[in-house]
C-alpha cells in the first residue's frame, strides 16, 4: 500500500468518525437542557443535605459519655475523670474508695436533708420533680451507661446526686460547710470532683430541683460564684468571668471571659 492510498485511508476513517458522532442543533438544545437539569437537581440535593446536616448539629445536644478508650489508657489523665472523694452520676456510682463510700453514706444524705429541709418543700415533691422527668433526663446520657438501671434507681440517684450537689455549693459560697463536719481536704477534692468529665449528671436536674426550691434565686447565684471561683484563672481576672444558664445546657453551664475596653 502507497503513502498516498495510507493518507485517503485516514482521511476516510476521519470522515466516518464525524458522521458517527455529528448532532443537530436541535438534538444539541436538547442534551444541554438535560444536562443543566441534571447539574440543577445535584445542586438542590447538596442543598438540602447541608441543611440537614446544619440542623442534625443545631437540634442534637451533647450526651454524657465515658472518656474515650485512648484516654483512659494514659495514668496520667485519670485526674480528670475518677472523682477522689464525691462520685455523681451512674459512671462512678457506688465506687469502692472509702472516702466516696463514706461521702455516700454519710455526706450525701446530710447535704440533701439540709437543701429539702431550706427549700421548704416536702421530700416526695421535690423527689417528684425528678420521677416526672426521668424519660428526657435519660436522653442526655449515652445509652449504654444507662442500660442496668431501673427508672426508680436512676430517679433516685439523680434525685440524692442533684440535692447534694446544690446544698454543698451553696453551703461553699455562704460558708457553712462547718455544719457538716466536712474536713478541709474533702472539700478541695469536691471542689475538683463537680468538675471531672464522667462525674456528671444532667444540669436539668439541677435546675428542676432548683424550681421546687424557695431558695432559687440564692441557688443560682451560688453556682455562679462556684464556678467562678474555681475557674483557673488570675484572681484579677475572675470578675471578667460570665457564666450563663440559659438557655439550659446539657451538662454545666457557659463560661467565658468578657472584657471591658479602656477608654
Amino acid at each position: 500500500m502507497g503513502q498516498e492510498e495510507v493518507v485517503v485511508s485516514i482521511r476516510d476513517q476521519d470522515l466516518e468518525r464525524k458522521d458517527l458522532i455529528s448532532f443537530s442543533s436541535r438534538e444539541i438544545t436538547s442534551v444541554y437542557e438535560k444536562l443543566a437539569n441534571m447539574v440543577e437537581e445535584r445542586k438542590k440535593k447538596k442543598r438540602f443535605q447541608t441543611l440537614t446536616s446544619v440542623r442534625k448539629i443545631e437540634t442534637t445536644k451533647p450526651k454524657i459519655q465515658r472518656v474515650p478508650d485512648f484516654l483512659r489508657g494514659q495514668k496520667r489523665f485519670e485526674k480528670y475523670y475518677e472523682p477522689r472523694w464525691i462520685s455523681i452520676g451512674p459512671i462512678h456510682h457506688c465506687k469502692a474508695s472509702k472516702l466516696i463510700q463514706l461521702a455516700e453514706d454519710q455526706y450525701k444524705l446530710d447535704l440533701a436533708a439540709s437543701f429539702i429541709s431550706n427549700s421548704g418543700r416536702e421530700t416526695e415533691f421535690v423527689y417528684s420533680k425528678i420521677k416526672e422527668e426521668i424519660n428526657e433526663l435519660k436522653n442526655c446520657f449515652q445509652e449504654d451507661l444507662i442500660e442496668g438501671f431501673a427508672d426508680e434507681t436512676l430517679s433516685w440517684m439523680l434525685f440524692l446526686d442533684g440535692c447534694s450537689i446544690l446544698e454543698f455549693i451553696y453551703s461553699f459560697v455562704f460558708d457553712k460547710l462547718k455544719n457538716f463536719k466536712i474536713k478541709k481536704e474533702q472539700v478541695i477534692f469536691a471542689q475538683q470532683d463537680l468538675f471531672l468529665l464522667e462525674n456528671q449528671i444532667p444540669f436539668r436536674v439541677l435546675k428542676l430541683l432548683m424550681d421546687s426550691s424557695k431558695e432559687k434565686e440564692a441557688l443560682k447565684s451560688s453556682i455562679k460564684e462556684f464556678i467562678r471561683v474555681n475557674v483557673m484563672a488570675p484572681y484579677k481576672l475572675k470578675r471578667n468571668v460570665e457564666i450563663k444558664m440559659e438557655p439550659e445546657p446539657t451538662v454545666r453551664p457557659q463560661v467565658r471571659f468578657t472584657y471591658a475596653r479602656r477608654k
